[in-house]
This record gives C-alpha cells, structure tokens and sequence, in this order.
C-alpha cells in the first residue's frame, strides 16, 4: 500500500474543496504515477490544494513512487 501526503499551499479558486484524492485500485502504473506528479509538481488549477494522496492497490514501483515522492515532499 502506497500512501502519499502532499501539500502545495493555498487550494485553487477553482476547487477550494479538493483537499483529498482517493485513487486506490485503479490500475495506475508508473507512467501514470509520473503524468500523476507532473500534474502535481505544476501547482496549478485542481491539484494545488491537495494535501493527501491515497494510491494503494495500483502498481507503482518505485520509479513512479520516486516521481510522486519528490513532487509530495517538498516544502510548501
């Protein structure tokens, strides 16, 4: 099971309520994991509020893990 908590400061006007992201079992692998955190890492429209991010059930390795992981880390 893979958990991912993120933060990327203020959520966006266009979703102020996109806080949690629940995306178990649905069959992500590494290349979505990676489309995944480029959407994350712009911290723009949708994805700028979200402070946790649930992937387990799918299957990540740790190439895609890695990706997510430098994206979910950095400081606010």
């Amino acid at each position: 099971v893979i958990r991912l908590t993120a933060s990327f400061g203020a959520p966006s006007a266009m979703s102020p309520a996109l806080t949690r992201l629940n995306l178990s079992r649905n069959h992500i692998g590494d290349g979505g994991a990676i489309l995944l955190a480029n959407a994350l890492g712009s911290g723009r429209g949708c994805c700028s509020g979200i402070q946790e991010l649930l992937l387990g059930g799918n299957r990540i390795s740790d190439v895609g893990a890695s990706r997510l992981s430098a994206v979910c880390t950095r400081p606010a």
